[in-house]
């Protein structure tokens, strides 16, 4: 599938799913509404992240996730992915996803379109837009453009950015960093 068609089917299922919040406030109304049962196991975080797969007897799917995964916004993210490997129609497989990628750099293209669907779902393109606008133009005292180049001088505006999306959109920065560059309203000088 194209990055668009990615895009279109995310927001087909931000429409029929999530009314208000984020979409991971709606993991459990998402995988009840489509018969999936949500499971946590414990596991070594680097062998394991999560797995979209169904019982050999009665046909029912399961998303299973490492419990062990620290990070919130990581674990939404793996549970985002998962959810796109079963909208998205993949085949399942007997693996399970030990590096599923939140800046989309998979080089597996069932993967990769599985971590582009999971962007798109937690952070949708024109609530994230209007989200930086509003961050920016209160910051900047009503002046700003996109995109924004967050340096040395003003990373403290990129903080506040990063501290607000994360928290709002369920996601780490890792996923919000590559968001947020994709969309093209932010870029990095640092250095």
């Amino acid at each position: 599938m194209t990055r668009s068609e990615i895009e279109n089917l995310a927001n087909e299922i931000l429409n029929k799913y999530v009314s208000r919040g984020g979409a991971h406030k709606q993991f459990n109304k998402i995988c009840e509404s489509e018969n999936i049962k949500y499971r946590e196991i414990k596991s070594n975080p680097y062998k394991f992240a999560g797995v979209f797969t169904k019982a050999t007897k009665n046909e029912q799917k399961y998303i299973i996730i490492n419990s062990n995964i620290d990070n919130v916004g990581r674990k939404n993210f793996t549970i985002a992915h998962e959810l796109g490997h079963y909208f998205l129609g993949h085949q399942l497989k007997s693996h399970v996803d030990t590096a599923i990628n939140e800046e989309c750099s998979s080089k597996d293209p069932i993967e990769y379109e599985a971590d582009y669907f999971a962007t798109c779902l937690l952070m949708p393109e024109g609530k994230v837009t209007k989200a930086v606008g509003s961050i920016l133009y209160r910051l900047n005292k009503g002046s700003y453009h996109t995109p924004f180049c967050v340096t040395k001088r003003n990373y403290q505006i990129w903080a506040t950015i990063c501290n607000d999306l994360t928290k709002r959109y369920g996601v780490s920065e890792t996923a919000l960093r590559y968001r947020l560059k994709t969309l093209n309203l932010i870029n990095f000088d640092l250095f």
